[in-house]
């Protein structure tokens, strides 16, 4: 017959309740695993897909194209003091000024 394993409380330094094993190990819950695995997913898949595999370049190019249309569009909302759009479609991999 297995030996049931007694659980301890602790208080960790921020204030919260620990459940700590016999041992002394403090373990996660299954919803904090959960969660995490959750939120490694969404920034996988927001990433762009050649951001692994892509030239370092490319990406630098692309991102001063997209500094230069933010700074269209700032200059376009000054102008006309008021609010203006930049539109961001990464399915198609298109952006700029909308209108």
């Amino acid at each position: 017959m297995p030996k049931a394993e007694t659980v301890k409380t602790a208080t960790s330094p921020a204030g919260r309740r620990l459940r700590v094993a016999a041992s002394g190990a403090a373990g996660f819950t299954l919803l904090e695993v959960l969660l995490v695995i959750g939120i490694l997913v969404l920034i996988y898949a927001l990433l762009p897909s050649g951001f692994f595999g892509g030239s370092g370049v490319e990406l630098r190019a692309t991102a001063r194209q997209v500094a230069d249309e933010l700074r269209r569009a700032r200059g376009q909302a000054i102008a006309s003091n008021q609010d203006t759009a930049f539109l961001l479609d990464v399915e198609n991999r298109r952006f700029g000024v909308a209108g």
